[in-house]
């Protein structure tokens, strides 16, 4: 893709960047705001966010228009599980919450766990459950993707993919691949509410005690976005560079297709033994903001995390995705955490979908959980502040 670096800014972006700052007052200010005036000052914010992100996102070097970015963008929602969730309910919960998007998890492994199914049932039963929470999403004026990472399917199979044996096995890839064509057939004839996919959202590799960027994920990718197009053009393709997903995996790399159906991705849960902390006996003596390990973490230190990321949106001019965020309930001060990367995400103008409202009971938002109640709902409280700037980037 050809580089657009002496190009002057026009004025449309530069007054986004003005805008930008502004944001970034407002929202501070919201911080040490009663909920009301935080409310006003963020529907204030949000509607010359809405206006300034139209006018000025840019897809390599032009203007975006309607068929360069994908509807209802920027997304602001939540990812669901596709066990113990009540379409009806829950779905209309997370409308009235404010949020326009859910990121939907194909899980046929957990099928086959609950109801002891077969693989090919459970994608039976796993694409019967989307459907209907698309049906729903139609009819809420809402907007999904697929998200798919479930590999190896088949539950009996005693590796995962972040192993050789499947990384290293031709077989299994092409299993995955035809079982990512069945996903991409079954949907291409839905309409608007299904706007994306993803699959394989964390792509990593362990050989040798270390954790690195599968050596064929990038080639995998191409093969299945070539897929994409040739039977579905409506929908964009989400990548997510290894390993791992992290921002730090756009450092040095270049677009992997030049394309504007294309979206870059991360999941953020920075820093790990923060957001983290308690599960899998890991320590549990930190607190946000403050040290963590051997280095002091806040709001700045959150942005700079992100600069490998932001450095590869900014050269090449890329929508992004966080497709998952979250700290364990547990953590103290997550309070401070989510607000300030819910802040910078605004700022950066990120899509997100916070990770999740069911499932694990560690983050769940769902009253199904075991969660004190009180915790629950500051949580809740906290993202529909954000979700529902969504309200006003429809004016």
């Amino acid at each position: 893709m050809q580089e657009n670096n002496n190009r002057i800014p026009s004025l449309d972006i530069m007054k986004s960047i003005f805008f930008l700052l502004i944001i970034n007052v407002s929202l501070i200010t919201c911080k040490s705001t009663p909920k009301k005036e935080a409310d006003e000052l963020h529907n204030k914010t949000s509607e010359v966010y809405s206006e300034n992100y139209r006018s000025s996102a840019i897809i390599g070097g032009d203007k975006v228009n309607n068929a360069a970015i994908p509807l209802g963008w920027p997304w602001r929602g939540v990812a669901i599980n596709s066990t113990n969730f009540d379409i009806d309910t829950d779905l209309r919960e997370i409308k009235d919450l404010g949020a326009n998007f859910v990121s939907i998890y194909l899980k046929p492994k957990a099928f086959q766990q609950k109801s002891n199914l077969g693989v090919s049932s459970s994608f039976e039963d796993n694409f019967a459950f989307i459907d209907s929470v698309l049906d729903k999403c139609k009819s809420l004026d809402m907007y999904a993707m697929i998200y798919f990472s479930d590999f190896p399917s088949d539950r009996n199979k005693n590796f995962k993919a972040f192993n050789t044996d499947f990384w290293d096995n031709e077989k299994e890839l092409n299993l995955a691949f035809a079982e990512i064509k069945s996903v991409i057939d079954r949907f291409k004839n839905r309409g608007d509410e299904l706007q994306a996919y993803q699959f394989i959202g964390e792509p990593l590799l362990k050989l040798n005690g270390k954790n690195i960027a599968p050596p064929k994920w990038n080639d995998f990718f191409k093969r299945v976005f070539n897929y994409l197009q040739e039977n579905d053009t409506s929908r964009y393709l989400i990548y997510a560079p290894g390993p791992g997903g992290g921002a730090n995996g756009f450092k040095d790399i270049e677009p992997i297709v030049d394309s504007p159906k294309i979206i870059y991705s991360l999941h953020y849960y920075e820093p790990l033994v923060y957001t983290h902390q308690g599960i899998k006996h890991r320590k549990t003596a930190y607190e946000y903001p403050g040290r963590i390990r051997l280095k002091y973490w806040d709001k700045d230190a959150v942005e700079n995390s992100l600069a490998p990321l932001l450095h590869f949106r900014d050269k090449y001019n890329k929508l992004i995705l966080v497709g998952e965020f979250s700290a364990i309930y547990s953590a103290k001060g997550w309070e401070n955490y989510l607000e300030d990367i819910l802040s910078v995400f605004e700022e950066k103008q990120f899509s997100y979908a916070y990770n999740k409202w069911n499932g694990y009971p560690g983050w769940a938002l769902s009253n199904t959980t075991q969660v004190e109640s009180k915790e629950q709902k500051k949580r809740i409280d906290i993202l529909a502040t954000y979700w529902k700037l969504n309200q006003s980037s429809k004016k």
